[in-house]
């Protein structure tokens, strides 16, 4: 598939291999939630072209703070033209989650961002997960939807999809455990400390290539940007015309 296509604003065909193999390591419980892919393509002035995993979520079990707004109007119309400006007044969900629940009545959640070249990550980390990171010096902050090379499903994805889900147990057993008053054996402390311990390598093998990628992307765009030096300085010599002249005072005046 041509990179080009993760910017066409309709989205490539899926294969149906994907959301199948997801359904079948992940299976659907439409009495709690559920994994479905889907393309996200971001909005005019900030175009995404990614495919994403969302975690979806019935309405029975919506929060209700966030009913509220899926019910309302299109998220996408709702702002202010102020000095050629849209200041946006939209609600804290996108137009993404709207719609999805305009056709089906669940709520769509981003869960899981396909790029860059270890199958994709984490679209947001726990407080838990963040606090561990940051302890250890890493970046607790994932790459933003589409910072990061263009990349569809695959074995890598899938795998590091079952990993993270056996991790959940982790965080959730330690953000059990630090909101108990109840105190901890010896042995219970090491066992939190072993859960921190495999969060974070977990965490650190399967970031660490992408924030490389996130910055040497980053620094391509930057250098896509630039102007060249004849652009910059018009009035100024070129280069070839300032090394020929430095080899001819070189020549005559010695170094």
């Amino acid at each position: 598939m041509a990179v080009e296509e993760a910017f066409c604003p309709e989205g490539p065909t899926p294969d149906p291999l994907w959301q199948h193999t997801l359904d079948r390591l992940f299976k659907p419980d439409g009495a709690t939630s559920w994994l479905h892919l889907y393309w996200e393509e971001g909005y005019a002035w900030e175009p995404i072209g990614r495919w994403m995993i969302g975690q979806v979520t019935p309405r029975s079990n919506v929060p209700d703070f966030v009913l509220p707004w899926l019910e309302g109007p299109n998220p996408a119309t709702m702002g202010t033209l102020f000095e050629d400006e849209w200041h946006s007044t939209a609600p804290p969900i996108s137009r993404r989650q709207w719609t999805y629940f305009q056709e089906t009545g669940c709520y769509l959640q981003p869960y899981w961002v396909l790029q860059g070249t270890k199958g994709g990550h984490r679209y947001r980390l726990s407080r838990t997960e963040q606090v561990i990171i940051e302890a250890k010096g890493g970046n607790p902050e994932p790459p933003v939807p589409g910072d990061l090379p263009f990349a569809v499903p695959d074995q890598r994805t899938f795998t590091a999809l079952v990993q993270r889900d056996r991790l959940l147990a982790h965080t959730r057993t330690i953000d059990f455990i630090e909101q108990s008053d109840t105190r901890l054996t010896s042995e219970a402390e090491r066992d939190v400390r072993d859960m921190r311990e495999e969060l974070w390598t977990w965490h650190d093998r399967h970031s660490e290539e992408t924030a490389e990628e996130a910055a040497s992307q980053s620094a391509r765009a930057l250098w896509a940007d630039m102007p060249s030096y004849e652009e910059a300085y018009p009035d100024e010599p070129s280069i070839d015309e300032k090394l020929e002249k430095l080899y001819e005072d070189t020549m005559t005046e010695g170094i």
